[in-house]
């Protein structure tokens, strides 16, 4: 399981039309296709996944994606940095995929806050120090990674998401 945070209305990049076959099956019901002509077809989900990814890489707002165990410790590293924008509400809903979010303007100070606590050097501080913790055998979240090359992924789906839900 894990969390898929949607852009409400993310800046655009590279216009949608460069990724024909990902637009093409991007709505499909996959196991519909499975019975055709399989080699094509393969060739043809190929093609739509390596679409897929470059559409989400070059439009960095569109979508972020983490499994649970890098999710949980990084939204809390939100809620730690900036709690005038992420209400204790909020930051329960952000771990339960029930569409919580940020609007453009909250979205937008969220993520150039945590690129400015990148820069300064205080997100590698707090990596060092969480994964210090981590290390104690009795700590419940030995298992969840903090990772500062993910808070940067994050941080720039922010600034340019238009804002986000979390799915």
């Amino acid at each position: 399981m894990g969390m898929d945070v949607h852009g409400i209305n993310p800046k655009m990049n590279k216009s949608k039309k460069q990724y024909n076959i990902y637009l093409k099956w991007k709505d499909i019901y996959w196991n519909v296709k499975e019975n055709e002509k399989k080699e094509e077809w393969e060739k043809e989900k190929e093609t739509f996944h390596l679409q897929m990814d470059k559409y989400e890489t070059d439009n960095k707002g569109v979508y972020f994606r983490n499994n649970c165990w890098s999710w949980r410790p990084l939204w809390d590293y939100c809620r730690k940095i900036a709690p005038d924008l992420i209400s204790r509400e909020l930051w329960n809903s952000g771990h339960h995929n029930d569409g919580a979010g940020l609007d453009a303007d909250d979205s937008k100070k969220l993520g150039n806050r945590l690129m400015e606590y990148i820069a300064d050097g205080r997100t590698m501080k707090y990596q060092e120090d969480y994964r210090k913790e981590s290390k104690n055998s009795d700590n419940k979240f030995a298992s969840y990674p903090f990772d500062v090359d993910n808070v940067e992924e994050f941080a720039l789906f922010c600034i340019e998401s238009g804002g986000f839900k979390i799915w």
